[in-house]
């Protein structure tokens, strides 16, 4: 499998910058579309820390999931919303009011 090559006229600090934009971008946009639909969200209060050092580090880092949690948070309280961190332990298992609308 060929080499990931930065497009053409970009080095690859460049490309890094672009891609950082592109994600910080999106964040911004997912969490007013957040924000606006919903009054109440939740999040799981989940342990960066430790994940990051993880098989999955990369993925964590990648997501921005930390960002995602702080912009949402930010935009909510200016928008009369409501966000919780919610304890992860116990979140995989389905919410029987959840369960009637499938």
């Amino acid at each position: 499998m060929p080499a990931l090559q930065p497009p053409a006229g970009q080095g690859a600090g460049q490309a890094g910058r672009r891609i950082t934009s592109q994600r910080r971008d999106h964040t911004h946009k997912l969490s007013r579309a957040l924000v606006k639909r919903y009054a109440r969200l939740a999040f799981e209060d989940l342990n960066m820390a430790g994940l990051a050092r993880s098989r999955l580090a990369r993925s964590i880092h990648d997501a921005s999931w930390r960002l995602l949690v702080d912009l949402t948070t930010y935009k909510a309280k200016s928008a009369g919303a409501v966000v919780q961190r919610l304890d992860p332990r116990g979140t995989a298992r389905t919410c029987p009011l959840a369960a009637r609308w499938r």
